[in-house]
């Protein structure tokens, strides 16, 4: 499928970690800094990595070198509230899985420890309308990771992972208020069935 990246795998020497080594090289000419800047730094590897960690998460990144992934995942981290995880597992075969989890911590700084986890199937209805909306606004179809001249100090940040078979893909956006990252990010949310008043 054209929306995901294939990845040069075999030739990597270690596990790989939660994200490709390779996002970090992939750079944006940002004018305002006068320099190209990483679409993924190793800082944000970093903590989004940590935050995964704390909520139990796999690495899907992993789960495509191994060749078995059929994952989506949106991480939303937002500076002054508790990180939220939402996993579909399967979303291509005929019974897709449900796995949510809210941390306790700040998505901005530490992250804490578990606080909340919903883990159900997704009813048919549930996986066709993600499907489409997935379709009519695909988050996969932007470049990989960020571009970084759009970010802020604080807000949010909204991440979205795709692996399937041996492809991966993340993209992410700081504070999106419309568009396909956004829109992707809100359906996951609402599959979780949890009441959020700070949405940013």
């Amino acid at each position: 499928m054209a929306w995901l990246t294939y990845l040069a795998l075999a030739q990597q020497a270690i596990t790989p970690g939660y994200f490709p080594k390779s996002y970090e090289m992939a750079t944006v000419r940002c004018e305002f800094f006068g320099r190209s800047l990483p679409r993924l730094s190793a800082f944000e590897s970093d903590w989004y990595s940590g935050q995964l960690r704390a909520a139990g998460e796999p690495s899907l990144l992993r789960r495509a070198y191994a060749g078995r992934a059929d994952s989506l995942r949106f991480l939303w981290l937002r500076s002054f509230d508790p990180a939220v995880i939402v996993r579909i597992d399967g979303l291509g075969g005929d019974s897709p899985r449900l796995i949510a989890v809210q941390l306790d911590g700040l998505g901005g700084g530490e992250p804490g420890t578990v606080r909340r986890r919903v883990m159900r199937p997704l009813t048919q209805v549930e996986a066709v309308d993600l499907r489409r909306r997935l379709t009519v606004q695909n988050p996969f179809a932007l470049p990989i990771g960020a571009n970084p001249c759009d970010g802020g100090i604080d807000g949010s940040q909204w991440i979205i992972e795709r692996a399937a078979g041996h492809r991966y893909k993340m993209v992410n956006a700081w504070s999106p208020e419309r568009g396909p990252i956004h829109a992707a990010g809100i359906a996951m949310l609402r599959l979780t069935g949890w009441k959020f008043t700070a949405i940013y």
